[in-house]
């Protein structure tokens, strides 16, 4: 643009603004004076690249030298009016307020004409240079608007300081609302846009809550909306003495937690400064340390419920920025299972534990299983095998239960040698009293045939033998054991035979006087025995114990001469021994036609 030309355009703004202050509310207001600021299309100030700043101290008294030094500004407002941030109009040359310190007009302004219009929002931003953040970082600066006159109208503004922690970005949106990088609002001063909610004096405000790190900036945004020459918001302020300080870097100190199932996990920095963790993910420790300070990240608590141990892994270091790789990694303890057995005589004995455990156990004392049992886990004990050789079978006491800090040893297993009957079958009994004996003293009296058993169970892998204590009578028998001794085997004994028979007895005695040939004796009708000669005889059949029986003569002798067989003693009933006393008496009866006596 020619000299010529900014003369041109210089002067038609000079009028528009005369002309806007003959018309506008505001220029009633005593010393006030249209801004004579030179329009822009867009005004902007960019800044070059600029060293990061650990402090900041602008009084505005020169607001071109801004861009060189680091500084951004820019009218965002929608639409773009007819001015930007300007240097500021003291008292004496028709402006509304002096500057907080310096020279007069040593402060820096924007007003109504950063937009058009009545409804316009007014977006116009002041951006300070990069600034390093560090501990205890604040920024100060002065701001006021025009005091309203007596009778007068306030004009509402409002100041935003804005936060981007994006470097040196100066990215704040387009038009209008929007802020684009600097999402981080520190400080609003008259939020709502109400009457008297901008100060009337140079007053002064402290941001803190700075970052404790990193590179940035902050802005300070001129933003109204209802704004402009005809509207109702949207006056003139001006802002002074812009301060900022900053400490060395600080950084904090976090990780991630894996494996937490429990509860009461805390975590401790530097010995002092505690953080309950709840859950797995990453966890960050509120306090900042200096950039070049040690940390160490203990475990002050562990968890319970159920218990565990957590180990911390990187926890220890130097500060040379954030720290996010401190590992802590959680395992639930476990706790053996076991108890005592006693009572043990048998083999092969196994005890189960319900997370899939089996021992086997060989002898009486205590026993754990292999694999131990978390925290807070149920268990339960169970018998996966009997014993045998001798077959017992063994109980549990306390055999279930919930694992709680400690290991379990109080599991009781008792084992019982199993007794077993013994007992068979009789066959062929009828007589009475019959009575059978075990070797261990019991005697058993049976009455009738069929199965038997002794009242007294026997131990498991004993020995045993049964015999016939009392032979049977009326009739008297002979009882015999087959399969009478053994030895127990895990189950009752039922194989014991016992047989008994009918004892037997002969019918016999004694001929004398027999002469001649062909006696014949006759037992009970039916069994004859041939008599040659004086002598005993006996029938060659016995007869049954508590048999009747009877001897008669069948046939009498022949021969040279007659004689006559009688019995004596010929009948009875067998009683439990041979008859032996049967007497046959054998007489002449003729002899030459007499009869002898």
């Amino acid at each position: 643009m020619t000299t010529r030309l900014a003369a041109l355009v210089a002067a038609t703004l000079a009028c528009a603004q005369l002309a806007h202050a003959a018309t506008d509310p505001r220029s009633a207001r005593p010393g006030f004076v249209a801004d004579t600021a030179p329009p822009q299309a867009n005004p902007t100030l960019a800044a070059p690249p600029a060293p990061f700043a650990t402090s900041l101290d602008e009084g505005f008294d020169d607001i071109t030298l801004l861009a060189g030094n680091g500084w951004f500004l820019q009218n965002n407002s929608s639409p773009v009016g007819l001015t930007n941030w300007f240097q500021g109009t003291n008292v004496a040359a028709g402006g509304p307020f002096d500057a907080f310190d310096g020279a007069p007009n040593s402060y820096i302004g924007a007003n109504f004409n950063n937009t058009t219009g009545g409804n316009g929002i007014i977006s116009s931003w002041l951006v300070t240079p990069v600034l390093e953040f560090g501990a205890n970082a604040t920024v100060t600066f002065y701001t006021r608007k025009p005091a309203t006159p007596a009778g007068g109208t306030d004009y509402p503004d409002r100041l935003e300081v804005r936060l981007s922690t994006n470097g040196a970005s100066t990215n704040i949106g387009a038009p209008g609302n929007n802020v684009g990088d600097y999402t981080t609002l520190l400080l609003s001063i008259n939020p709502t846009l109400v009457a008297g909610g901008y100060p009337y004096t140079w007053t002064q405000y402290t941001v803190t809550g700075l970052p404790h790190n990193g590179q940035g900036r902050v802005a300070f945004r001129y933003f109204v909306t209802g704004a402009g020459p005809s509207g109702s918001n949207s006056d003139y302020i001006g802002i002074d003495r812009v301060q900022y300080s900053t400490g060395a870097p600080e950084y904090q100190v976090g990780g991630t937690v894996n494996g937490l199932a429990g509860s009461g996990l805390v975590l401790r920095l530097n010995g002092v400064t505690d953080l309950p963790v709840n859950a797995n993910g990453s966890f960050l420790f509120p306090p900042y340390i200096t950039n070049g300070g040690s940390y160490a990240v203990t475990v002050a608590t562990q968890p319970t419920s159920p218990r565990q141990t957590c180990t911390v892994t990187n926890g220890s270091g130097t500060i040379s920025g954030t720290v996010n790789d401190v590992q802590v990694a959680c395992t639930t303890n476990t706790y053996a299972v076991g108890g005592s057995v006693s009572g043990l005589a048998g083999s092969g004995l196994v005890l189960h534990l319900d997370n899939g455990d089996d021992l086997a156990v060989a002898a009486n004392g205590g026993f754990t299983f292999p694999t131990a049992v978390a925290d807070g886990a149920g268990y339960v004990v169970s018998i996966g095998t009997q014993p045998s050789t001798p077959s017992q079978t063994c109980s549990i006491q306390n055999s279930a239960g919930t694992i709680d800090g400690a290991d379990i040893s109080n599991v009781q297993v008792t084992c019982t040698t199993n007794s077993y009957l013994i007992g068979g079958t009789v066959s062929g009994l009828s007589g009475s009293g019959l009575v059978l004996k075990l070797d261990n003293g019991d005697t058993l009296p049976v009455a009738a045939n069929g199965a038997f058993l002794f009242p007294n169970p026997r131990l498991d892998g004993s020995t045993f033998a049964v015999t016939v204590a009392s032979q049977p009578s009326s009739p008297r028998q002979t009882c015999s054991v087959t399969n009478g001794s053994g030895t127990l085997s895990g189950q009752d004994v039922t194989t014991v035979m016992v047989s008994c028979v009918t004892n037997t007895y002969s019918i016999g005695g004694h001929v004398t006087g027999l002469v001649g040939s062909g006696l014949t004796l006759q037992l009970n009708g039916g069994q004859d025995l041939a008599i040659a000669n004086d002598g005993p005889f006996t029938f060659a059949t016995p007869l049954a114990d508590g048999s009747a029986w009877t001897v008669t003569v069948s046939t009498q002798p022949s021969g040279g001469s007659s004689t006559l067989c009688r019995v004596r003693n010929g009948q009875g009933v067998v009683k439990g021994m041979s008859v032996a006393d049967v007497e046959v008496t054998c007489d002449y009866i003729f002899l030459n036609g007499f009869e002898l006596p």
